[in-house]
Formats: C-alpha cells, sequence, structure tokens
C-alpha cells in the first residue's frame, strides 16, 4: 500500500503527461464532435443477445445493480 501523498503525486502527474492536449489542443468543435460520437456509441442497441447480457453481467458481477446506467450516462452526455 502507498502513502496518499505519493498516490495523489502519480495521478496528478498522469493527468498533466495525458490530459494536457485537452486544453491546449482540443477545440470546442472537435469536443463537440467527441461528445456526440460517444452518444451515439451508448445509444446503440445491442447487436446480438451475447452483448446484452454482458452489459448486464457487469452490474451483476460489480454488485452495482444498476441497469440504468447506460441510458443515464448517455443523456448526461447529450446533456
Amino acid at each position: 500500500e502507498y502513502p496518499t501523498e505519493y498516490v495523489r503525486g502519480q495521478i496528478d502527474a498522469f493527468l498533466d503527461e495525458h490530459l494536457s492536449w485537452v486544453e491546449s489542443e482540443l477545440d470546442e468543435a472537435e469536443f463537440a464532435r467527441q461528445r456526440a460520437g460517444l452518444a451515439s456509441n451508448l445509444a446503440e442497441a445491442p447487436k446480438n443477445l451475447f452483448e446484452e447480457f454482458s452489459r448486464y453481467w457487469v452490474e451483476v458481477a460489480k454488485q452495482r445493480f444498476d441497469f440504468g446506467r447506460r441510458e443515464r450516462r448517455r443523456a448526461a452526455v447529450e446533456g
């Protein structure tokens, strides 16, 4: 187990290194395009029974039992 300060420092370093492009390169039009793409992916119906089962099984396996999570996430993204 690591000290809290170390973990927080590692998270901050990761965010600084990997997400700096959000502030420097991501313009409003690209953000809107990415957001629309994510909303479209979340709105996709399952292609087969296994895919539908997998979506629900993740909730059971993680003991969240929040079967409406995907729809709420889509609504939040479309926002």
